[in-house]
C-alpha cells in the first residue's frame, strides 16, 4: 500500500504547475494511461496452473531449439522455432521471422514461409512493420 501511496504522491508532484514541470504533465499522463502508476493490482494476471505448465513445456522446447540453433543446425532449429511460433511462443516467432528475412545473408540458406505464415507469425512476434 505504501508503494501505491508514494506513487500517487509522485504523480501529484509531477502535475504541480511550474515552469520546471513543462515535461511532467505529458509524462504523467502517459504513465497513468499505460497503467504504470495508480494500479492497485498487478498489471499481469498470474497464469492458471495448466497454462503455467504449458508455458514451461514450450520454454523447454524453445531451449532445445536454441541448442540446435547454437550448433548451427539451421533447418532443424527453424522447424522447431516455427512449430513453437504456431503454438504462441513469441521469442520463437521472432527467430522464425529473423531466419526467414535474413536467411541467405546470415545462415547461407533461405527459410521459406508462405504469405499467410509470414503474416500470422510476424503479428504473433509483435515486431513492427508486419504485413496486414
Amino acid at each position: 500500500m505504501d508503494t501505491i501511496r508514494s506513487a500517487r504522491t509522485f504523480l501529484r508532484s509531477l502535475l504541480t504547475p511550474g515552469p520546471h514541470r513543462s515535461w511532467a504533465r505529458p509524462c504523467a499522463a502517459a504513465l497513468v494511461s499505460a497503467g504504470l502508476i495508480g494500479a492497485g493490482t498487478p498489471a499481469v494476471a498470474q497464469p492458471a496452473p495448466a497454462s503455467a505448465a504449458r508455458a514451461q513445456a514450450l520454454d523447454e522446447r524453445f531451449d532445445d531449439a536454441m541448442q540446435a540453433y547454437e550448433r548451427n543446425h539451421w533447418p532443424q532449429a527453424f522447424q522447431a522455432f516455427q512449430q513453437l511460433a504456431e503454438q504462441g511462443h513469441v521469442d520463437a516467432a521472432r527467430l522464425v521471422m529473423q531466419m526467414h528475412r535474413h536467411g541467405n545473408r546470415l545462415y547461407g540458406q533461405g527459410f521459406a514461409l508462405g504469405p499467410l505464415q509470414v503474416q500470422r507469425i510476424c503479428q504473433q512476434s509483435r515486431l513492427p512493420n508486419c504485413p496486414a
